[in-house]
């Protein structure tokens, strides 16, 4: 069942898919896009529950081609990727502020 996505959802889902994977990635130390894959699909979770493998090859691309993470080699098929410096640098000051909007945010809604 494909999901119509308005503008707000395309771009959180997005940004939330680059730290999640970013995240993912520090906390495995080595990851490989399949197994990225199938630890974020939940279908508890609207946000990710049609990932595909894709959202994931482009994810990786993206935080490759931005230093964040580097590939470390392939073992047979499955190529794994590690987090740099920068990505680690990254993830920490996107989650500071991420959680700062979310209080704005949570802030303004209970406003009425």
């Amino acid at each position: 069942m494909k999901k119509d996505y308005n503008f707000i959802d395309e771009k959180l889902r997005h940004s939330v898919l680059m730290i999640r994977t970013l995240h993912m990635i520090k906390l495995g130390k080595k990851a490989y896009p399949y197994d990225l894959l199938k630890r974020m699909k939940d279908k508890n979770n609207p946000m990710f529950c049609d990932l595909s493998k894709n959202d994931i090859y482009n994810a990786i691309s993206a935080l490759e081609n931005k230093g964040l993470i580097v590939d470390v080699g392939a073992k047979g098929e499955k190529k794994y990727y590690r987090i740099t410096k920068r990505g680690t640098d990254l993830l920490n000051s996107s989650k500071t502020i991420l959680i700062k909007h979310l209080k704005a945010i949570q802030k303004m809604f209970n406003e009425g």
